[in-house]
């Protein structure tokens, strides 16, 4: 914890110099995008009343975010995170029991999933709560996760006859296959540790230390060193 503290304090000044300050939120005010820092993208999630579920219109903006001039030369990352205390509660559930949603839900979730892969740059997905069923398909499907202590990762649609198939294809990716099949057949959350112990997340630190400057400081020093400077997915 305290080296990753003076790793910080370390890039905190040479983040503010290379700050552009500037922010929009998508049409329907549930994703917000800034660009803080020179070559990073940050997208959070801005619906914390509906536990920033991902529902149809949630995941066509973060495809959309996500997408945004990626051809641009200079975008070197994109970092994914959520507004409150949790990253995503996973798909809503009122908007599936709708006719024909499902079909078109679970479309668009492959689409994103597809958009995060497909992404010429790094996804980094910082988790700071609950990110469940879909919502850690997602962060599952980033290239980095970064979470706090306090986060927990579950698929628990089996237990309410809403087996995370899809969910399960993408963590499976990440975590050894017996560790997956427990997290998928009972439902139930693992912890921070857990997660970091099992590859599906990379870092864990306290919480006060996953603000912007934070994450985009670390980014900074890859950028610094020479490690995205010429590489692209």
């Amino acid at each position: 914890m305290m080296a990753f503290s003076g790793f910080s304090n370390r890039f905190l000044s040479i983040a503010r110099r290379f700050s552009t300050s500037s922010s929009c939120k998508g049409y329907n005010n549930l994703t917000t995008m800034k660009n803080d820092i020179k070559g990073v993208r940050k997208i959070t999630m801005s619906n914390p009343k509906k536990r920033n579920a991902l529902s149809y219109q949630m995941m066509e903006d973060l495809i959309d975010d996500i997408a945004l001039g990626d051809d641009d030369p200079s975008l070197r990352c994109i970092v994914i995170a959520a507004e409150g205390h949790v990253f995503s509660a996973g798909h809503d559930l009122k908007e599936l029991s709708q006719s024909g949603m499902p079909e078109k839900v679970f479309e668009m979730c492959s689409s994103l999933m597809a958009a995060i892969r497909n992404s010429p740059v790094p996804i980094i997905s910082v988790v700071n709560g609950l990110a469940a069923a879909a919502g850690c398909q997602l962060a599952a499907a980033s290239d980095i996760v970064v979470c706090s202590e306090k986060s927990s990762f579950s698929t628990p649609g089996g237990n309410f006859g809403l087996f995370c198939s899809t969910p399960g294809v993408a963590l499976v990716r990440v975590v050894p296959r017996q560790f997956a099949n427990l997290m998928l057949y009972t439902g139930e959350p693992i912890s921070a540790q857990q997660a970091l112990q099992t590859g599906l997340v990379a870092k864990v630190c306290e919480e006060s230390q996953l603000g912007e400057v934070l994450i985009s400081s670390l980014l900074l020093f890859m950028l610094n060193n020479g490690f995205l400077k010429q590489t692209r997915k």
